[in-house]
């Protein structure tokens, strides 16, 4: 049934709301949810879809222990939990010499949303690397761990530019 002359909703007793059509309240409250949700979520959240995702690449250069207890190495990356959880393989393009295969094995205060930070091995090569934006597919999702075998694979995976003096 079409409401004349409505413009704004128009809520009845029966439980019903009339916006030019009539449907049932509950299709509109589930409809409000669904959106309030996503918007809560934010602009990190996306759905668990293998991309690819256009996302914003910086590179570092730090020791010490990742989030998954290893040290790290080249073939591994740092990415917002949220996005892309520990353990999750994936492959980096249009990130030049740099583009390959990657195991997230660490997160970061300045990781958040779609943004990945690619180990290098010296600090001369994070500064010339900058910040890009690259295409990063999914190939794996992680399970929010890593095991010392993947780990090690990683390594031995790692586009050739990323690999340090010990890993080749």
């Amino acid at each position: 049934m079409i409401a004349s002359k409505q413009t704004m909703p128009f809520f009845r007793w029966d439980g019903t709301i009339t916006i030019g059509v009539e449907f049932p309240m509950k299709s509109f409250l589930l409809a409000m949810a669904i959106l309030a949700l996503g918007s809560a979520l934010g602009h990190g959240a996306v759905a668990r879809t293998n991309g690819p995702y256009r996302v914003e690449a910086t590179a570092y250069n730090l020791s010490g222990i990742t989030r998954a207890g290893t040290r790290p190495h080249g073939g591994v990356v740092s990415a917002d939990s949220a996005f892309l959880p520990l353990g999750t393989r994936i492959r980096v393009t249009g990130a030049g010499q740099f583009s390959g295969i990657y195991l997230v094995t660490d997160t970061g205060a300045r990781v958040v949303g779609r943004h990945i930070d690619i180990y290098v091995p010296s600090r001369i090569l994070a500064k010339r690397f900058g910040r890009k934006l690259v295409f990063v597919s999914v190939l794996k999702w992680g399970q929010g761990k890593v095991s010392r075998p993947v780990d090690r694979a990683a390594a031995k995976t790692a586009p050739h530019a990323v690999k340090g003096a010990g890993e080749e």
